[in-house]
């Protein structure tokens, strides 16, 4: 209407009227296409995903469920990258053609989602939102907040050196578990955005101080003591705990020191904290509760059976009966927890982990792993190198325990062949199998940081390989400088 009252008024011409018509439906094409464009990804993706499992020849050496296994995983990988479907929707799909193409039997493939690392994220999740119920949580943050809160960056270190330095002696697991309510309090509490660069930094550093600390000593995580088992059992030879401590704590140490000046370089946003006054909120609250005490109570106590017996009960199953005595105790409804706990973080870490194990069991991990080590004549060296770098990249896909299990007893073998150190080996594929940086399905403690909704995919991938380029350097940097002086020549 407007276009042809100025057209009457002589200041439009129909050729201009005629241009900006064709103009429209330009833009109007542009515009289906640019809405559209995602379901054109995902059919392309499609006719190229069906031609690839469709493919007569699969890769040399491989097995035919072993290559159709690698096709899903890297449809997967596309579709967690993109972030097209939601990437707990894309962990559902994997499982869904891995049992649909047969690659395996389907009840194992579902038998898969059933591991206990999926089970420790449930009841993590359950004693997190407990305790952010009870109001708990915000009693601690504000404790955070009094004692570390003078700019964002010092509560981020804060955050990062306290979970480091805690996953020395406590499972990097359960030390994600026991900080994550604290941190999404104070993320509340100071009412950042999504967008927030200090709350995208502050479950960073919950996960990368957890991931970091973990692999200083046995009690980090499963993997050390059982690289170690696999050492003893292939060789004879032991490694100490004190001994793993000095060989591994100094470079999980300088790593640490790394991620500290590179929060330094990040710009965080101007967020008053001074403004948040610790003490009005800490009166407001009132005196602690006795749903307080009940929730306190069973932390403690849920931390002391993870320190002290979780070898031998199951750090998940400690994790899954503490999350029940919260109901038992009336501690928490199952209202309050449903609004809580990201059940779709537990379907994006139970797809990733039925897909990594679906690789194991068809032989790809073992054919990647074989064809490079059978080729070459390695030095010590070479051996760290390579097999430093094959367990940082595997780690990121699929159990860090799987990793060591798989990769370990090869290159244990290959060491013995050409004469190396095999403790070199233990550390060379344990050490860097913890050290997961880019994915959420790396390990749990990652998943928990990301469910919080701070970060993408993308992101935790983008700054997660920085940090996997920073920790191999170190870690080969240590291995040359500073292990010849422990008895471990690598040169």
């Amino acid at each position: 209407m407007g276009l042809r009252s100025a057209m009457l008024r002589g200041r439009v011409t129909p050729r201009d009227c005629e241009g900006r018509e064709k103009m429209g439906i330009r833009y109007y094409s542009a515009t289906s296409f640019f809405q559209y464009r995602d379901v054109f990804f995902l059919l392309a993706l499609s006719l190229i995903f069906l031609k690839l499992m469709a493919s007569p020849e699969p890769l040399e050496g491989m097995t035919r469920e072993g290559y159709q296994a690698l096709v899903v995983f890297g449809l997967a990988c596309v579709l967690w990258i993109t972030n097209i479907l939601p990437l707990a929707m894309t962990s559902l799909l994997a499982i869904g053609l891995l049992a649909a193409y047969e690659v395996i039997d389907r009840e194992v493939i579902y038998g898969f989602f059933g591991d206990p690392a999926i089970f420790f994220i449930i009841g993590a999740f359950i004693i997190a939102s407990s305790v952010s119920a009870t109001g708990l949580s915000r009693r601690l943050a504000f404790i955070v907040l009094r004692r570390y809160g003078r700019t964002p960056r010092s509560v981020v270190i804060s955050i990062f050196l306290l979970s480091g330095f805690m996953s020395f002696f406590i499972p990097e697991h359960a030390v994600a578990a026991l900080l994550f309510p604290i941190v999404l309090q104070i993320s509340r509490t100071l009412r950042l955005p999504r967008n927030s660069v200090f709350g995208k930094f502050s479950f960073f550093a919950l996960a990368w101080g957890s991931v970091t600390g973990g692999v200083a000593t046995f009690l980090g995580g499963a993997r050390n003591p059982m690289a170690v088992g696999i050492l003893r059992g292939e060789t004879g030879l032991e490694i100490t705990f004190l001994e793993w401590f000095v060989a591994v704590a100094p470079v999980a140490l300088v790593l640490m020191g790394l991620i500290v000046l590179l929060f330094g370089l990040i710009r965080f946003e101007d967020v008053r904290l001074s403004e948040v006054d610790a003490r009005q909120p800490g009166e407001r609250l009132g005196k602690i509760t006795l749903k307080e005490v009940k929730a306190l109570v069973l932390l403690v106590i849920t931390l002391y059976l993870w320190v002290f017996h979780g070898n031998t009960l199951g750090i998940a199953n400690i994790a899954l009966i503490s999350g029940a005595m919260y109901f038992v105790l009336g501690v928490v409804t199952w209202e309050e927890l449903s609004r809580e706990v990201n059940w779709g973080t537990v379907f994006l870490y139970g797809g990733a982990l039925t897909l990594g194990k679906s690789l194991s069991a068809t032989g790809v991990l073992d054919w990647f792993i074989m064809n490079p080590l059978s080729r070459w004549e390695l030095d010590a060296f070479t051996v760290l190198v390579l097999a430093s770098l094959l367990s940082l990249g595997l780690t990121n896909g699929i159990s860090n325990a799987a990793v060591v299990g798989m990769l370990l007893p090869v290159v244990l073998k290959y060491c013995l062949e050409i004469g190396v150190d095999p403790r070199i080996a233990a550390y060379s594929v344990a050490v860097p199998a913890g050290l997961s940086f880019m994915l959420p399905m790396g390990t749990p403690a990652n998943a928990i940081a990301f469910s919080a909704g701070y970060y993408t995919i993308w992101e935790s991938v983008r700054y997660g390989l920085i940090l996997s380029v920073v920790s191999w350097i170190v870690l080969t940097s240590m291995a040359v400088l500073y292990w010849p002086t422990i008895g471990l020549r690598v040169l």
